[in-house]
């Protein structure tokens, strides 16, 4: 992943470029511009407290001085404390009012950047007495490196830099060039026997340069993934060619200069038009490897080598006949998309996977107003069904494929060929009036009624009057007011507004029994059980063969002849069906007759009479032998008796 470069450097490039352009027009010589921290001796106490704040960058007359950690640190906060392996307990810096601690690390290296060339550098260093008896002799030694092509004659101190008994005593640096130089890097090298060296600086004096040449200075950040060629020295104008190259296993990032990126490429031009500091970022390489399952099922493109913090895109594309499935990496599947991005953060290995089939891709329009089942890899001949789901308030509409309608039905069914995108089409549902009333008016009250959608579940409820009960629910179809219900409670999904009429009629509550009997099994009942006072009761009379329905009677009386007999229940009650056996005559090739009737087992009490036609109405029971032919009765009667009328009676 990019790593930004340490912070201090960061302020500094972005304050050098805004005080950069304010001193280009020095022109004398020799004066020097200094930039004062401290010039008095700081003692050691321990577990003090340091009050001090200091700019990476300051300013004097005619010059502007950035201070840049590229290794170690400048201390600047306002508890600042330091120790090393040679002290007994960490120390901290009493009241200092102006020093910068320098250090921190066993290599330090702080660089110096002018915004314009200088000839000559000091450094004074203060004198930080160590409250105790320490004995650590050694000789810190300063060495100093400057602008590409410039050599200095004097870069390293003189032994005013030991450390001895206790005391370090004041020492100061002077790099000189018999070139003008626009920036330099003082270096405090490890190895020593202070684990943790460090210095506090007093001020630093420079002597500028009328010298109009500028710097174009570019480091590899980190230093060991890169190196960078081009930097110069040279006048305005001057085009600068800077180049990054990376080592093996790391990839150029970008150049950067003030934390802003100046591009991507290798290669960056520039116009040295005023000092710039320009970083190459550096990266680990990771390396994205993608195979093919089975080998022959598709291509992939994407794999490579990625810089660590960029984003890695890859693309599986099936082979004809065949369908991407899914990318695995170590055998768990992680995307079904063929399209695969993420930040790199390492090397991957994944399997781009294909099967045999077709893919039939199924959507809904609008997604939120339905789904869709069915969707998946088919091969040649297979039967695929889709199915759309409308949710609440919507209905489905149709299937399309490229725009086309293919289907009203909201199943859609068809033999697998090749890939197929169709899309469920819903719609927002309708709304239908729906309109309960009460008949009488008086008889009851109904509610239910309302707007609904064809998904609805619409309840109407029916409640009685006293002195009601509720009979059924009717609405009118065509130009009949048809019976939809005889429950109070009625539910349905609407498909039109309609208009539902709850009927009740004048009675109560009352169980009424209405119950069923016959005299003879000569056909079927239907139509007794319970009801409540005031429900019309239908009860029917089905002849069986051979039998005639005469009426149907209660008590003594006969109440109704018709078969199917229509009242309103009041009290409880017991009607009987009377049927009356047929008798029917056969013609004999010899002439005379057979008559027959029903007369199954256990009916008794009917009579077979007959009457001399000439002779008044006068009958008498026919004395001829009956036999019995499963449940009939019949007699054979001669030619003599074929003059004479027949009938069957229930004395």
């Amino acid at each position: 992943m990019y790593k930004k470069s340490p912070t201090f450097m960061g302020n500094c490039l972005r304050a050098l470029a805004v005080c950069g352009s304010l001193f280009w027009g020095l022109e004398t010589l020799g004066q020097s511009a200094s930039f004062n921290f401290d010039p008095g001796t700081p003692a050691l106490q321990p577990r003090a407290a340091i009050s001090a704040t200091l700019p990476t960058v300051q300013s004097a007359p005619g010059l502007s001085l950035g201070l840049v950690a590229v290794s170690g640190s400048l201390s600047f906060q306002t508890a600042a404390t330091f120790g090393s392996a040679g002290l007994p307990v960490p120390v901290n810096l009493p009241g200092i009012s102006g020093n910068f601690i320098y250090g921190g690390g066993t290599t330090n290296v702080l660089e110096l950047r002018f915004d314009r060339p200088v000839i000559r550098v000091s450094l004074s260093f203060a004198t930080p007495d160590i409250q105790g008896t320490r004995d650590i002799p050694t000789t810190v030694a300063l060495a100093a490196n400057a602008s590409p092509g410039v050599t200095l004659v004097n870069g390293l101190v003189s032994t005013n830099g030991t450390y001895v008994d206790d005391v370090f005593a004041a020492g100061e640096l002077t790099l000189d060039s018999a070139t003008p130089f626009c920036s330099a890097q003082v270096l405090i090298p490890s190895g020593q026997a202070m684990s943790t060296p460090f210095f506090l600086v007093d001020s630093i004096t420079a002597v500028p340069s009328s010298d109009a040449r500028r710097l174009v200075s570019a480091i590899a950040y980190p230093s060991y993934a890169g190196t960078v060629s081009g930097a110069a020295f040279s006048q305005p104008g001057t085009a600068v060619n800077l180049t990054a190259s990376p080592r093996p296993g790391y990839g150029f990032v970008n150049w950067t200069e003030n934390g802003v990126v100046l591009g991507t490429n290798s290669v960056l031009a520039l116009q040295s038009s005023s000092n710039r500091w320009i970083n190459a970022n550096f990266d680990l390489l990771s390396k994205i490897t993608i195979t093919a399952s089975p080998f022959d099922g598709g291509t992939f493109k994407g794999d490579g080598n990625y810089i660590n913090g960029s984003v890695a895109s890859v693309t599986a594309i099936p082979a004809p006949g065949y369908s991407f499935s899914a990318w695995t990496e170590k055998g768990k599947t992680i995307s079904t998309s063929t399209n695969l991005t993420w930040t790199v953060s390492g090397s991957r290995t994944l399997v781009a996977v294909f099967q045999l089939g077709s893919p039939v891709t199924a959507s809904a329009d609008p997604s939120f107003a339905g789904t869709v089942q069915g969707a998946g890899i088919y091969s040649n001949g297979k039967p695929v069904n889709l199915i759309a789901n409308p949710i609440f308030g919507y209905t489905f509409s149709s299937w399309t494929e490229n725009n086309a309608v293919v289907s009203t039905n909201a199943i859609l069914s068809f033999v697998a060929s090749g890939p197929r995108a169709l899309v469920a089409h819903f719609v927002a549902s309708p709304r239908y009036s729906i309109t309960a009333l009460a008949n009488p008016g008086a008889g009851g009250s109904v509610s239910g009624g309302g707007s609904y959608s064809p998904q609805d579940a619409v309840t109407l409820t029916a409640i009685p009057a006293a002195g009601y009960v509720f009979r059924n629910w009717t609405a009118v179809s065509g130009f009949v007011n048809e019976v939809v219900s005889v429950n109070p409670v009625f539910t349905f999904n609407p498909s039109a507004s309609r208009t539902y009429t709850a009927n009740f009629v004048p009675g109560s509550d009352t169980t009424v029994v209405i119950g069923l009997g016959q005299n003879a099994p000569g056909g079927t009942l239907a139509g007794g059980g319970s009801y409540k006072s005031g429900d019309r009761v239908t009860v029917t009379a089905v002849e069986s063969n051979g039998w005639k329905f005469s009426g149907w009677s209660g008590g003594s009386q006969t109440v109704s002849t018709n078969a199917a007999f229509q009242f309103l229940a009041k009290t409880n009650q017991t009607l009987v069906a009377v049927f009356q056996p047929v008798l029917q005559i056969l013609p004999q090739p010899a002439g005379g007759m057979l008559l027959f009737w029903p007369a199954p087992a256990g009916l008794s009490g009917f009579v077979l009479e007959a009457s001399d036609p000439l002779a008044p109405a006068v009958w008498a029971p026919v004395t001829n032998p009956t036999a019995a032919n499963q449940s009939w009765t019949e007699t054979l009667i001669g030619a003599d008796g074929a003059q004479r009328f027949f009938r069957l009676r229930q004395p």
